[in-house]
C-alpha cells in the first residue's frame, strides 16, 4: 500500500513536470511562431521591452507630455525634425519643456553659460536616446533617467537613431545665463554609437 501510494506520487509528479514542459514547449512555439508570422508583433514585444518606438503614433502614446509643435524656431541647430512643447512660460521663473526628437535626431553640441548658477537638467520621459560630453563617451538615455549639466559643459543629446526619444528641458536658474550653438554632431560621431 505504501509502495503503491509512494509510485503514484511520484507519477503524478513526473506527469506534472512533462505538463509544465509541454506547456512551455508550445508557449516558445507561439512565441517563435507569432514571431515569424508578424513582424508587428516582434516589434511591439520588443519595444515594450526596450522602449525604443520607431512608430510615431505608438511613441504619442507613451510620450504623457506630448509631441507639441515642429521646433522650427531652432531647426537649424538640429540634425533631423524636432519637436518643442513648452510646459511653462519662460516668464514663469522657470522654463520646462518636453522636446521631442524624431529618430536619428540630434541637436548640436551646445554650452549654457552662466557667470553663477545655470545649466541644464535633462528628465528622460519616452523612448531612448543619448547624451554625450565632450571628450566622454556617450550615455543611453531611456525614460526616468536624469542628467544634469553644469554650466560651461560642451555637450549634445538626441535620439537613438532606431527610436523616438523625448525629455523635459529644464534651464537651470543663473547669472547672465546664455547658449552658445556649436558645430553639428558628425554622421561619423553619430553612426560609431
Amino acid at each position: 500500500m505504501r509502495l503503491r501510494l509512494l509510485v503514484e506520487i511520484r507519477a503524478a509528479a513526473l506527469a506534472d513536470i512533462h505538463t509544465r514542459e509541454r506547456q512551455e514547449t508550445r508557449w516558445r512555439q507561439n512565441i517563435y511562431t507569432g514571431a515569424a508570422v508578424c513582424p508587428a508583433f516582434i516589434r511591439k514585444h520588443w519595444e515594450v521591452c526596450c522602449m525604443k518606438i520607431m512608430d510615431k503614433a505608438a511613441f504619442e502614446e507613451q510620450n504623457v507630455f506630448g509631441l507639441g509643435a515642429p521646433n522650427d524656431a531652432f531647426a537649424r541647430y538640429f540634425a533631423g525634425r524636432s519637436y518643442l512643447n513648452p510646459l511653462t512660460r519662460p516668464e514663469d521663473g522657470l522654463f520646462l519643456a518636453n522636446v521631442t526628437f524624431e529618430p536619428g535626431c540630434r541637436n548640436n553640441w551646445h554650452i549654457h553659460h552662466a557667470s553663477e548658477g545655470g545649466g541644464q537638467l535633462l528628465i528622460c520621459t519616452a523612448g531612448e536616446g543619448w547624451y554625450q560630453e565632450e571628450g566622454k563617451e556617450a550615455v543611453s538615455l531611456e525614460p526616468g533617467r536624469v542628467i544634469v549639466i553644469p554650466a560651461e559643459v560642451k555637450h549634445w543629446h538626441g535620439a537613438k537613431r532606431d527610436s523616438w526619444f523625448s525629455h523635459i528641458a529644464v534651464e537651470m536658474p543663473g547669472e547672465a545665463c546664455s547658449n552658445e550653438w556649436c558645430e553639428p554632431v558628425s554622421d561619423a560621431e553619430y553612426e560609431a554609437l
